[in-house]
């Protein structure tokens, strides 16, 4: 977290709110190494305070700033401003730079004070995380499942918490694809088990020899399916066996 890397989350006590938990610049696409160690470097010497304070010290490139942005770097040194604002105060700095000559660019006339900040319209909450999520390949607010939530309502999904529950009975479940593992069975017939996960939990997926046949050209990593089949319980763990997908 740029703000404040030295934040102990042991110390606060969080009241019925969710932690969001955020990662390494190394997740962040377009940031380069150079970039990387001028925050890590500035920011021991002293916080960013604001956001041209930021643009000042660290002079980020306008694909990484982007990437910041999107990312969610840079939300709580501006808390106030949404992440198109923040972008259009970037490009101001970007107009208002000293040049090699001391020469003082701006986009209204030379001046060192920056304008204020338009009001723009508010962010469409599904925008924000589908840039978020082609920054960073992930989310980090909530799962991925949860975008889909409305359009799973009338498919009468069982969550992966719950499968437990309906075991020897014909459900359907959705998740996301995480990993997978090809076998073959000892007739030689290739077969998959694959792990799909929910903002509730993982279920562990079996594709005998003709299911996977059938559809192993849709299953790619990354994406949202609908499964349809049986949870089996076996040596006190359940295998969902995949009928259709």
């Amino acid at each position: 977290e740029i703000l404040n890397p030295d934040i102990n989350l042991s110390n606060y006590k969080w009241k019925g709110r969710d932690l969001e938990l955020r990662v390494g610049f190394l997740s962040i696409k377009s940031l380069s190494v150079t970039t990387v160690e001028k925050i890590l470097y500035h920011r021991r010497i002293e916080r960013f305070t604001t956001l041209d304070d930021f643009f000042k010290r660290v002079q980020p490139r306008e694909d990484e700033i982007r990437s910041l942005i999107h990312s969610g770097c840079l939300d709580s040194i501006a808390p106030r401003l949404n992440r198109a604002a923040v972008l259009w105060r970037f490009s101001v700095w970007q107009k208002q730079r000293i040049t090699g000559t001391g020469e003082q660019l701006s986009l209204f006339n030379k001046t060192t004070v920056l304008p204020d900040t338009p009001e723009l319209p508010p962010e469409n909450s599904m925008d924000r995380l589908r840039r978020e999520f082609l920054v960073l390949g992930f989310l980090c607010a909530c799962h991925p499942m949860c975008l889909f939530n409305k359009g799973l309502a009338r498919h009468n999904v069982v969550k992966a918490r719950n499968i437990a529950a309906f075991a020897n009975q014909k459900i359907t479940i959705a998740g996301w694809l995480i990993t997978g593992k090809v076998v073959k069975t000892k007739h030689g017939d290739p077969m998959k088990f694959l792990t799909f996960e929910d903002e509730t939990g993982m279920v562990e997926t079996v594709f005998f020899p003709k299911p996977y046949a059938l559809f192993c050209h849709m299953l790619d990593y990354g994406r949202p399916f609908l499964i349809y089949g049986t949870p089996e319980p076996n040596w006190g763990a359940i295998t969902f066996s995949v009928a259709s997908v």
